[in-house]
């Protein structure tokens, strides 16, 4: 059986998806913001009868920490992918680190949130990125 190797002169089937505003990236990158939510609401409606109000509050504000992340990483990834620089985006990315753990510090400093509560809704990132990167790929979800 003879192999065939792909010329030059071949083009691939499907252009490959770099451009931060196609469809499918802005699709993929919704499913994982909306499965990053659920994520985060699912784990704090598993520690509610578990853990209590106070901790099931703690996954939510973690879980709402990582959404946010995920969704101001996004616009600013895409900005800076754009031909007219991101030199000022690199400053919004240092300064959307150190608000979001910012407050993430002084919600812990003042015992608002219990920690292990805030750790465990961080961790809806995981979840989020695999559900949502599942329901996004090609051939599932409508596509």
């Amino acid at each position: 059986m003879a192999r065939r190797t792909m010329t030059m002169t071949d083009s691939p089937a499907e252009p490959p998806r770099n451009d931060p505003e196609d469809p499918h990236v802005v699709a993929t990158m919704r499913a994982v913001a909306i499965g990053i939510a659920v994520s985060a609401v699912v784990l704090a409606a598993a520690f509610l009868p578990v853990q209590g109000l106070r901790f099931a509050l703690g996954v939510l504000v973690g879980g709402a920490i990582v959404l946010i992340n995920f969704i101001f990483l996004a616009r600013i990834g895409r900005a800076m992918t754009q031909p007219s620089g991101g030199g000022l985006w690199g400053l919004a990315y240092i300064f959307k680190v150190f608000a979001l753990f910012g407050v993430a510090a002084l919600l812990l400093r003042a015992g608002i949130v219990p920690g292990l509560g805030l750790i465990v809704g961080l961790c809806a990132l995981l979840p989020g990125i695999v559900v949502g990167g599942l329901c996004a790929a090609p051939g599932r979800g409508g596509r």
